[in-house]
Parts: structure tokens; sequence; C-alpha cells
């Protein structure tokens, strides 16, 4: 009988052993898998933090690049930017007069003939007031060449023998292949002025 009792009393002590060692392997599994888990957490992290300086670094360099590129002048990148188109705001009054029709013929353009003389008080005020003005420049400009003659001088002789032209001052507009189209005669403010020479231009 007590034979009987000493063996189941250490076939459980046997049993008892197993579950703690089983209970140990476990434990010490566990603890290697998160260990495992921790390593590789703390390797993935260096990685990860590479990755974001990286996207960092190459989103600073883009910006740096493109505001370089906004901040260099027109020029330099080879585009011109206007709002219109470019006007001289004086008169590039021309001195020749084969000259003068030859320019008209090229461009196709009208041409303005300012008959002057030097002691024409007048004709000093219509460059002053009327030719000095920006809007009158430019409206002038964008059609026509125009030539300055002196009536006593030059080219300015013929013309006024040409044309017939016996006071100042006097302003013709002529064809590119020099026909009177029409002329003004005198001083005149600067809006009539242009309002002259456009109802002249649409006459048939």
């Amino acid at each position: 009988m007590i034979s009987g009792l000493n063996i189941h009393s250490a076939q459980s002590k046997t049993a008892q052993g197993f579950l703690t060692a089983l209970a140990l392997t476990m434990t010490v599994a566990a603890s290697s898998a998160n260990a495992q888990s921790t390593d590789s957490r703390a390797v993935s992290s260096p990685a990860n933090q590479a990755e974001i300086s990286v996207d960092v670094a190459a989103t600073r360099q883009d910006t740096s690049k493109t505001l370089t590129v906004n901040s260099l002048p027109t020029e330099t990148k080879g585009v011109l930017i206007a709002a219109g188109p470019a006007t001289a705001k004086t008169i590039p009054w021309q001195n020749s007069l084969n000259k003068t029709f030859q320019l008209a013929r090229t461009n196709r353009k009208w041409i303005l003939v300012d008959v002057y003389t030097d002691w024409c008080h007048w004709c000093k005020r219509l460059d002053s007031d009327v030719y000095a003005q920006p809007a009158v420049a430019k409206f002038l400009n964008k059609s026509f060449v125009c030539l300055k003659v002196d009536a006593e001088k030059g080219d300015g002789i013929n013309v006024k023998s040409k044309y017939g032209v016996d006071g100042y001052p006097c302003t013709l507009i002529l064809e590119p292949g020099g026909k009177e189209k029409g002329r003004i005669e005198g001083y005149q403010s600067p809006r009539d002025f242009t309002n002259s020479i456009t109802q002249i231009l649409n006459k048939p």
C-alpha cells in the first residue's frame, strides 16, 4: 500500500516537473519573440527615419530649385513677358524724303509730313504741345512714318513745291506712294489733331 502511494507521489512530482519545464519553455519563447520584435522595430526605425530624412531633403532641394528659377530675371529664362505691343513714347522723325517713302512701303504705313519754318511760332507750339505728348506719339507711331522738313531747306523745298504748301505749320497725310490723302493747316490741340487725322484716313 505504501509502495503504491510512493509510486503515485513520484508520478505526480514528475508531472509537475514537466508542467513547470513546459511553462518555463513557453516563457522563454515568449520573451525571445518579444525581444526579436523589439529588435525588429529598433532596426526598422532608423531606416524609416532615413527614408523620411531623404524625402524631406528631396522636398527642400526641389523647393530650392523652384525658388531659384522663379527668382531669375525674365531674360535669363529666355521668356519675354509683355502686356502689349511696345510703342515708343516719342516720334522717331525721319529727315529724308526718299527714306520715308521706302519705310512706308516696306511697313505698309501712311506718311505724315510736318512742314515747318524756323521762324514759325505755331510750328514750335505744335512740337511742344502736340507731338511731345506720349498719347499722340503712340497714335502716330502705330500707323505712320513721320517726316519733318523745313520748307526753306533741303527736301522741304521740294515738298513745299510739289504739294503747294503756303502756310505753316502744315501737316500732310500721304499714302505710301506719295499721293496726298489730306492735310491739316495751322495749329490744333492734341485731341483735335488726332481727330482730324482720323477723319482724313476715314475719307473714301
